[in-house]
């Protein structure tokens, strides 16, 4: 049915009634299942969720972008583009946050078009496990 679902089919009234008999509320989904799967109807609520997850994590790391600026001719340009640049979502960025949030043994999935030909593709999950961090606790 999820299958039918992705491919923007319409579902049968029988269909539905399967669907929406397996619903619970959001607060019993994560007390009894919080590393279950959510379908999620837009964008926009995947990555508010997905951001309430990573942020209620203790044991966190966050990394932000580097913001270097190249052609401005005065601290007032360059001030404006750090503005518009920090406004900007992912989607107009090649899809690189500004603010990248990190948590060890956590499943990410790569949604950035990726060269496949080194074996990789787009969607795959895997667990991050290692942080590479400098003497300055910069993540490298």
């Amino acid at each position: 049915m999820l299958v039918l679902i992705g491919n923007g089919n319409i579902l049968m009234e029988e269909e539905i009634q399967v669907i929406e008999s397996r619903f619970i509320p959001k607060e019993e989904a994560q007390s009894v299942c919080p590393e279950g799967i959510r379908p999620i109807f837009t964008k926009a609520a995947v990555n508010e969720y997905n951001h309430y997850i990573l942020n209620s994590e203790e044991k966190k790391t966050i990394s932000f972008s580097s913001d270097d600026f190249v052609g401005c001719h005065n601290a007032e340009i360059e001030n404006f583009a750090r503005q518009k640049l920090h406004k900007m979502r992912a989607d107009n960025t090649g899809g690189m946050p500004y603010e990248l949030i990190l948590v060890l043994n956590r499943l990410y999935m790569i949604t950035n078009n990726i060269d496949v030909a080194d074996g990789l593709s787009n969607g795959p999950v895997g667990k991050l496990c290692y942080v590479e961090i400098d003497e300055n606790h910069d993540i490298i």
